[in-house]
């Protein structure tokens, strides 16, 4: 999957940004643990609160409970 530059990512993008599984991802974003919202029927995760995200690793350990394999 090729990333965009756009504001938002999709939950596939996102969660391989992450590295982690679609399925934990559309997971996180129902928890509200990562920052998304629906448009239309499509999940949206906004990008730059993400990369705040991976810039901070125990903000993103927090979130992702201790799950090995994030990506850094």
């Amino acid at each position: 999957m090729t990333q965009s530059t756009a504001a938002t990512l999709s939950v596939e993008e996102a969660a391989e940004l992450l590295g982690i599984s679609r399925g934990l991802a559309f997971r996180l974003a129902r928890e509200g643990k990562l920052p998304a919202w629906r448009l239309g029927k499509r999940l949206r995760i906004c990008r730059p609160a993400l990369e705040a995200i991976l810039r901070d690793p125990s903000k993103a350990a927090r979130i992702l409970g201790g799950k090995k394999g994030v990506a850094a």
